[in-house]
């Protein structure tokens, strides 16, 4: 699957080779060290890359800017998916779900990049099957917010009053909306949250507390436990849950 036309520069095809070498390696049964090398060449890849970006910048071609954007989230992509294999082999399945949470936000971006990339759609789907067949069901959380005041990342003013648009690529980099004024004001459960990452990840129960990935009953913390004898013990019908939620630099 190429990453690259007719109309893109031939030094890019290193790159492109590359990453059919990589797409054999998206699988639980290849060699760690194969995956772990290539996670390295990445690292390097993305500095070649991040140089294409500042050239294409300097010469004022946006449509350039924003293919090398995509290139990036290429590179986070694989990053991402390889590390999820490796820490699932790992015995690691928390911080697994975290790295397929970053490869389906990689790929979304390089779909969003640049229209060449639109063939990676397919890896949107099996991500999703990943997501499903691989890892238990999440109990997702959402934070409500109440935002006072949000900024571009692009040009830094405030965003109702600019004329970027969140998701959309700019000189090779996205715009987003920083919030920087806001206070929380509820957290709800969800079917689709903005951020798979926010989850339930422990019940508490009389016994201990039940890691919700891996099902394993986990003994109070110190901390836990002072929290615990200030309120009355979980008692039939009842559930404490504790959960992880992100807010990404702010970023939304």
């Amino acid at each position: 699957m190429s990453s690259t036309t007719d109309d893109v520069d031939p030094k890019y095809t290193p790159f492109d080779n590359a990453v059919k070498g990589y797409q054999g390696l998206l699988s639980i049964a290849r060699h760690d060290t194969l995956q772990q090398k290539a996670i390295e060449e990445i690292v390097r890849w993305r500095e070649v890359i991040a140089a294409w970006k500042r050239e294409a910048v300097e010469a004022r071609d946006e449509s350039r800017a924003n293919y090398c954007l995509g290139l990036e989230c290429l590179c986070m992509f694989f990053d991402a998916e390889l590390n999820m294999w490796l820490l699932l082999k790992d015995r690691k399945p928390e911080e697994a779900w975290a790295k397929l949470v970053e490869a389906q936000n990689a790929i979304a971006n390089v779909i969003r990049a640049h229209k060449i990339f639109s063939e990676w759609q397919i890896h949107v789907g099996r991500l999703l099957q990943i997501e499903e067949v691989v890892f238990p069901k999440p109990r997702f959380v959402s934070a409500g917010l109440r935002v006072r005041r949000q900024l571009c990342s692009i040009c830094h003013e405030e965003y109702e009053d600019c004329p970027h648009l969140v998701g959309i690529p700019y000189w090779g980099e996205f715009c987003w909306r920083i919030l920087s004024d806001f206070t929380p004001d509820h957290i709800a459960f969800v079917e689709k949250p903005a951020n798979k990452r926010c989850r339930v990840t422990y019940a508490y129960l009389p016994e201990g507390k039940r890691n919700q990935m891996t099902w394993e009953i986990e003994p109070y913390t110190t901390e836990e436990i002072e929290r615990i004898a200030k309120d009355p013990s979980p008692s039939e019908g009842r559930n404490y849950a504790s959960s992880i939620m992100h807010v990404d630099d702010l970023k939304v």
